[in-house]
């Protein structure tokens, strides 16, 4: 098992690319480095790293290389998620999709064109970093599809979509795993147009974001229910009962203790009964990586405002989870990735 966070910066939110400050991360990376953290997931804020369709801003691009030069230093893997889009309930459309100009984003052809070219980019820009993990098209683009969101898309636009650009991060970066990923609906709603065979066909692994609030099961149930405890866990079998090959990897992208669903006194508890559950999944499902979301910005993050780590740092990696994660190493250099350790399935099956 691999342990890393989603990563909010403490100042500016993901508005702090206007006013990018590497000693900032630097802070925020050894902090994290110092839970026992191998690896962070960053976000690029689509308006300003394209802010035309026919401009990619190269500063943006060059504060990115950057950040990931500053989590070198600290120790830290880096994955990067191209297209926000959508961040945390709030939706980050370029002024040329909206108003007057108003394109869908998943079906214009001039939007996706633009959408290929801008993670092509950041792929290209990031390929030669010893710490590249690979990039992700974007954070749960199907909060951004009707009737919840504003585009109307059919399931084989979906597919079009996310192959298209998959073909752009591969074609711009074949030394490294790429992905997409959507929130959870995909599994549970009959009629989603992002669907769970997309999920566990398209990309280099399955990515699934398993919330403890999705269908109200930590309101419900409570925070340290069956219910809730096992919910990751039930999603990584889904995923994997849903995939053509049951050998491929899985990556548990998202997971955390949201307010409403698991009290800040449950957390910790919370943390580490779904950490050992996902751990004993059977048969294995490669090398996990387990996040932390918001880390460092909301009530549900890891360390608080001023740097200092909340009680749920209680259920950073155990000795235990270091051994496995060493194991899940070995396994991947026997399919190295770029000459880095794979998040790949190299440790499939070895318990």
């Amino acid at each position: 098992m691999r342990f890393g966070a989603n990563y909010t910066p403490r100042r500016g939110w993901f508005h702090h690319w206007l006013d990018f400050d590497p000693a900032e991360q630097r802070e925020d990376f050894e902090t994290l480095a110092g839970l026992g953290l191998d690896h962070v997931r960053v976000f690029c804020l689509w308006p300003l790293f394209q802010p035309q369709r026919g401009l990619i801003r190269q500063r943006a691009l060059d504060d990115l290389a950057r950040l990931y030069d500053v989590a070198a230093g600290a120790g830290l893997d880096v994955t990067v998620d191209v297209l926000q889009g959508h961040l945390s309930s709030f939706e980050f459309y370029p002024s040329w999709t909206v108003t007057h100009h108003q394109r869908n984003i998943f079906t214009d052809p001039d939007v996706v064109e633009a959408e290929a070219e801008l993670v092509a980019a950041v792929a290209h820009r990031l390929r030669d970093h010893g710490n590249q993990l690979g990039v992700s098209l974007a954070n749960e683009p199907n909060n951004m599809i009707a009737p919840v969101g504003r585009d109307a898309v059919t399931e084989a636009e979906v597919d079009a979509w996310i192959t298209r650009l998959l073909t752009a991060a591969t074609e711009a970066d074949p030394d490294h795993p790429h992905t997409h990923s959507a929130f959870d609906a995909v599994w549970y709603d009959e009629g989603h147009t992002f669907t769970p065979r997309q999920l566990t066909t398209l990309g280099a692994r399955t990515v699934v974001h398993p919330w403890v609030f999705s269908a109200g099961i930590g309101k419900k149930y409570g925070g340290l229910s069956t219910e809730a405890a096992h919910v990751a866990e039930y999603v990584v079998e889904l995923a994997r009962a849903w995939a053509p090959d049951p050998a491929r990897s899985i990556w548990v992208q998202e997971i955390g203790a949201p307010a409403g669903s698991v009290t800040p006194e449950q957390a910790p508890e919370f943390a580490e009964q779904t950490v050992r559950n996902l751990a004993r999944c059977e048969g294995g499902v490669g090398c996990y990586l387990v996040v932390q979301p918001r880390c460092l910005a909301h009530d549900a993050g890891l360390p608080r405002a001023g740097v200092q780590p909340r009680p749920v740092r209680r259920a950073r990696p155990t000795e235990a989870g270091r051994r496995a994660s060493a194991r899940c190493r070995r396994g991947a250099e026997a399919q190295p990735v770029a000459g880095r350790d794979s998040l790949d399935s190299g440790c499939a099956g070895r318990g």
